[in-house]
């Protein structure tokens, strides 16, 4: 079993989602670990926000050059 690593943490599933279909798009497997409550809630700030985004500990490295091009961002500030 592959060990998985946080990449990086975002508000929200919409930022969630597009960050990993980026990945996904570009061979990297990801996980999304959030609270469901809150997703069912419609709640999206702050810590009931918080989606951690996954990826195999392997692939870390690639993912965040990934995430950094794609985006322009320093993957520590979010999207």
């Amino acid at each position: 079993m592959d060990k998985l690593k946080e990449l990086m943490t975002v508000n929200g599933l919409t930022e969630a989602w597009i960050v990993k279909d980026l990945l996904m798009n570009n061979g990297i497997m990801a996980e999304l670990h959030y609270d469901p409550v809150a997703s069912i809630m419609g709640l999206n700030i702050g810590k009931l926000g918080a989606v951690k985004i996954l990826v195999r500990e392997e692939e870390l490295e690639d993912a965040r050059k990934i995430i950094e091009s794609a985006l322009g961002t320093d993957r520590d500030q979010g999207l």
